[in-house]
């Protein structure tokens, strides 16, 4: 039996039991509501009044499913929230990471949180182009934001902390040129105004490359030879772009120049008056392009080649070779700490101990001739062995040493504290 209208009710069916249901028009479209199941007409109907209080409103079309959170919008959401508390330098550097590294979308499409072996999965299969100082400082950025997840609740543990991930490559050893090769290059680069200017200055200041290039006459004190470091060039993208700032705090520093080289950037800047100090035609240089200009010098002046970062390097050795004080080297380098200065050149410190030696003698000479002459023979410092009368051998001022065997025996265990049996005489004794 059927009953028609908005309600149904179908039975018995071939196990004896009724089915009851609802059906509703929308829109032009017949829906059907769950068909309630019960072992009579009644019970049916109950059970289906029962569903429909749980379910109120079930002709009303299913609101679209909450899509999964992806990975992409995690990132997204953590960079806007993180990434304005960083510091310039930082977030300029992450910020080409992310833009160039983090918007695959590889990465991007994971449902978050993403497992360990899919970040893997991920981290392999970037280009060739990503070096192995690129790999590191990408899955750091990754770790970084997956570890504001961790502190927020939201996942248990970092998917991006993985045994052998990649890691930045040791830190380079330190290259610096010789005397021999330094008196070559600045002999050659007379002939080349502007690389006798960088080379003589960098060597006498120690600056970084960035911080070089992006000198200007204003930062100049020719009075007291001094050049004031207040901002530097970086390449981003390939262009170059001049920050109002340093790289640490302890970067923004003034250092004093050697007469020979202030005079030199006065000729300079009487030649060639312009913006910046160094300027590859009329506009900064690009830091690739004065890297590759740098390579094609040292060609020519026939030296074996060596990063520009190593003129740096050779003039803190030189400062540190000299003798210079250790505090004032690392802040002419603009070190946060003496600690990073001794690090890197603590092979390069001076290790001869006769300098310390001799400084001490000149010291003493003064007085130590009158303290001996009135000296007493009856210091508790001096020896009694010093004091005594003269031994059987007839030197004045010495005495026989004491001993068991010709003092006779003397021992007694009740007032050993070490108790244990004397060995017995070896025969060949």
């Amino acid at each position: 039996m059927r009953e028609k209208g908005t309600g149904h009710v179908e039975g018995p069916l071939s196990d004896g039991s009724f089915r009851a249901w609802k059906t509703r028009r929308v829109n032009g479209k017949l829906l059907k509501s769950r068909k309630c199941r019960g072992r009579n007409k009644t019970a049916a109907i109950a059970a289906l009044a029962e569903w429909e209080q749980e379910n109120p409103n079930w002709w009303l079309p299913a609101s679209p499913a909450k899509p999964k959170p992806t990975v992409g919008a995690f990132l997204d959401a953590w960079w806007t929230e993180a990434s304005p508390h960083w510091a310039q330098t930082t977030r300029t550097t992450n910020s080409y990471t992310f833009d160039k590294w983090l918007q695959s979308d590889v990465l991007r499409s994971l449902s978050f949180p993403p497992s360990r072996e899919q970040i893997k999965e991920w981290m392999a299969g970037l280009s060739s182009s990503a070096t192995t100082n690129t790999k590191a400082r990408i899955i750091k950025l990754v770790r970084t934001a997956f570890n504001a997840a961790v502190e927020d609740g939201l996942i248990a543990s970092n998917p991006a902390k993985y045994k052998n991930a990649p890691r930045p490559n040791k830190k380079r050893a330190v290259e610096i040129f010789s005397p021999d090769e330094q008196a070559t290059l600045v002999r050659y680069v007379v002939t080349e105004p502007d690389w006798a200017l960088a080379i003589v200055l960098d060597l006498d200041s120690g600056m970084r490359e960035g911080e070089l290039l992006a000198l200007r006459p204003i930062d100049f004190d020719f009075d007291r030879r001094l050049v004031q470091i207040r901002r530097t060039m970086d390449t981003i993208r390939g262009v170059p772009i001049e920050k109002p700032y340093a790289k640490t705090d302890s970067s923004l520093r003034d250092i004093e120049l050697s007469p020979a080289t202030i005079e030199l950037v006065q000729r300079h800047l009487e030649k060639f008056p312009r913006p910046l100090l160094f300027q590859d035609g009329d506009r900064p240089w690009n830091r690739h392009d004065f890297l590759n200009a740098y390579r094609g010098l040292l060609t020519r002046a026939q030296l074996p080649y060596r990063r520009f970062h190593a003129i740096r390097h050779t003039c803190a050795t030189n400062l540190l070779k000299a003798g210079c004080y250790l505090p004032a080297v690392s802040k002419r380098l603009g070190h946060a700490k003496v600690s990073t200065t001794l690090d890197i050149y603590a092979a390069y410190l001076p290790s001869d101990q006769a300098p310390l030696a001799m400084s001490f003698e000149r010291t003493v000479r003064q007085w130590l001739p009158k303290a001996l002459q009135g000296s007493r023979n009856d210091s508790p410092m001096i020896p009694r062995i010093l004091k005594g009368a003269a031994s059987t051998s007839g030197a004045p001022g010495l005495r026989k040493t004491k001993t068991l065997e010709n003092q006779g025996l003397r021992w007694c265990a009740r007032l050993d504290s070490n108790q244990h049996e004397i060995a017995p005489a070896s025969p060949s004794s």
